[in-house]
């Protein structure tokens, strides 16, 4: 009788069954495969519905910096670039930006520009649209158009 001390004797049963064949490895890749399919089509959803959220909370912000626009000079400003480049104010004097401490502030989470209209739908003095992921009217899901308005 061969004594091994460490691991299986060679040629028997338990030395043979102690590894993996080729097939059972390729079902587990393509397992594997399947799991970060899924995954990956379940966070690319979630990023769609974030990206909307970060669009709306960028334009609320802009609202904010409108309204405090109107407050210094009695109107709405007539394009949105006012609101980084205002006009001197009553008394003459240099008026600071109203957006301040963003990156691209006239621009969507997409990198797309705000579209900008004075008076705006409905009754509203101004509308902020920014026109989704495809930067074209229209749209379903991330590719929507924004209103401002929107809740």
């Amino acid at each position: 009788m061969t004594r091994v001390r460490f691991g299986f004797a060679p040629g028997s049963v338990r030395a043979r069954a102690a590894g993996f064949t080729l097939l059972e490895v390729m079902v587990v890749v393509v397992i594997l495969g399947m799991l970060a399919t899924v995954a990956v089509t379940f966070l690319t959803g979630q990023l769609g519905s974030a990206q909307v959220k970060g669009c709306k909370a960028k334009m609320h912000s802009l609202q904010t910096a409108m309204d405090l626009y109107k407050l210094d000079f009695r109107k709405y400003p007539d394009k949105l670039e006012d609101l980084l480049n205002p006009p001197a104010d009553a008394k003459g004097g240099r008026h600071e930006p109203f957006v301040k401490d963003e990156t691209d502030p006239m621009n969507d989470v997409w990198g797309n520009p705000f579209k900008y209209a004075k008076p705006g739908p409905n009754g509203k003095e101004y509308d902020i649209v920014s026109m989704g992921n495809d930067g074209s009217p229209g749209g379903d899901g991330a590719n929507a158009d924004i209103s401002c308005w929107d809740r």
